[in-house]
Formats: C-alpha cells, structure tokens, sequence
C-alpha cells in the first residue's frame, strides 16, 4: 500500500488493460486528470469548511474564551500556531487518506469525501449558531475591523 501511495505522488500508473483484451492502455495524463478531476470539488469544499471553522473557532475564542474540544484546548495552550497546525495538518491528512483510498477503492474515497464534507457543514453551522446566539452583532463588527 505503502508503495502505491509513493508511485501516486511519483506520478507513476500502470497502464489500464483495454476492454478489448490488447495490451495498450489509457495514457496517464487521462487517467490523472478524470481522478482529480472526480474528487476535486469535494477536497475544495472540505478545505473551504475547515478554513470557516478555524475562523469561526478564533472568533468564539475571542468572544467566549473557551474551546469545545480537549485536545484542542490543550494546544491552545501551549501556542495559537501550534493549534492553527494541528487543524490544517488534520485537513491535509484527510486529503491524502481519501486520494490513497482512491487508489484501490474509488467509490468508497467518494463517499469518505461526501461523509467529511458533511461532517465539517455540521461543524461550521454549529460554529455559526454559536455565534449568532452568543456575540451581539456590533461586538462581532468590531472583532472583524468591520
């Protein structure tokens, strides 16, 4: 497995056997281009999610000073960057376990993808609920430099 993920960011594939039986294959420009193509919109909405929830976790920060998650919370402790880290690293991290799930498997890759975009939509209405219901309209203006 190991192996097919270094050959995917070599840019190496084997070549697909033809429905005819002949041993010619798709090129792989193709090939990388329908796989990205397939699961790009998802990777760009999950990011874009949890770019509003950093965001929204620094606005409720700001404002109620508290945050939800113990782990979290503990790497805010010891740094802001340490935690701004933690949450893009885990962001990268699910990218690169969809693209190798991909690999074997490319409709389970699609519904990881759905699953995480849905999960991360939660998240940020949450985030979003919180704020409306807690932070008076004015404070938030003055909080964004509006």
């Amino acid at each position: 497995m190991f192996y097919r993920f270094l050959r995917f960011f070599a840019g190496v594939r084997r070549f697909a056997a033809e429905p005819s039986g002949s041993l010619e294959g798709r090129r792989v420009g193709q090939m990388l281009f329908r796989r990205w193509v397939g699961l790009r919109g998802f990777h760009v909405m999950f990011i874009i999610l949890n770019f509003a929830d950093w965001i929204l976790t620094w606005i409720i920060l700001a404002a109620l000073g508290a945050e939800a998650n113990p782990l979290a919370a503990w790497l805010l402790a010891k740094s802001g960057f340490v935690l701004a880290a933690y949450k893009f690293g885990l962001t990268a991290l699910v990218v690169v376990v969809i693209e190798v799930i991909h690999e074997a498997r490319p409709r389970t890759a699609r519904r990881v993808a759905i699953t995480g975009v849905i999960i991360m939509t939660l998240v940020v209405a949450r985030s979003l609920w919180m704020v409306a219901e807690n932070i008076p309209f004015n404070e938030l203006s003055e909080m964004l430099g509006a």
